[in-house]
Order: C-alpha cells, then structure tokens, then sequence
C-alpha cells in the first residue's frame, strides 16, 4: 500500500491541526475534529512539520518568510521614542511582550516603553512562518 500524510486543517484558515503518516486505506477515515477539514498527500521521504505548512485549495503548501519591516531594534526606555514594525500581512496576529494578541489590521504596529529591558513581539499569520522581533530599550542618558 501506498504511504500518504493525512492533513487535518480548520477549513476557514488553512491552519494545520494535525500530520499523520500512514496507509492510503486509513485516509479514509472521517475527520473526528467536525471544525477540521482532512486531505491526503503523497508521502515523502520526510513528514511536513506542522508548523511549517498550511493548506490552501486542498492542497499542502509550505510557509514563506514574514515580510515585515523594522525601522530600529534600539530605542531609548523613556515613553517617546518607538520601533515601527510595518509591512505585516492582513490578519497577521501580534503578541506583545505582555502576552496580549491582538490582530494588525492596517499593517503597522508601533511599540514604545518607558522601562529599560529587551522585548520581545511575536507576529503570526496562517501562510507565514512565525516572526521574532526583539527590540532592546535603552535607559536615557542625560544629557
């Protein structure tokens, strides 16, 4: 029997639940997950890292880079001065380095603080690889 990696994703977002190397007879199972949808692809060498895929059109497909741009990684700790991260993907997501997510809906997010320390904020989107950027702020100087 032939291999074949079973795929099952959420149907509205491609965004990959769940890889399952097996038989082609076996493919034929129902999806339990009734959020999911479930494709079979010819299996390779290698199984498809779930966090390095997604579906799209029925069909398996690899994540690109996150094209996001950055315009400093250093700012100064003193409320004013900011990092702007823009060029990010419609209905990326942002994590801040609270914890909270929130979705980008224009493209850009702007990121300032008023303590010294080294931050850190987490963009995802479904046909991205995830995206680190660290930004490390400074304590003033007086001048």
């Amino acid at each position: 029997m032939d291999m074949v990696h079973v795929i099952d994703f959420f149907k509205g977002t491609g965004q990959i639940q769940s890889i399952t190397t097996c038989t082609d007879s076996v493919s034929q199972i129902q999806s339990l997950l009734p959020a999911c949808q479930r494709i079979t692809v010819d299996a390779s060498d290698t199984q498809p890292e779930i966090k390095k895929c997604y579906v799209a059109n029925n069909a398996l497909l690899w994540k690109t880079g996150m094209p996001v741009t950055v315009n400093v990684l250093q700012i100064a700790a003193d409320g004013i001065g900011e990092c702007v991260i823009g060029n990010i993907p419609s209905g990326a997501s942002v994590t801040w380095p609270d914890g909270q997510t929130d979705e980008v809906t224009d493209g850009e997010v702007r990121f300032s603080v008023d303590l010294p320390g080294t931050y850190t904020l987490v963009f995802e989107a479904v046909e991205y690889l995830r995206k680190e950027v660290t930004i490390e702020a400074l304590a003033p100087t007086e001048s």
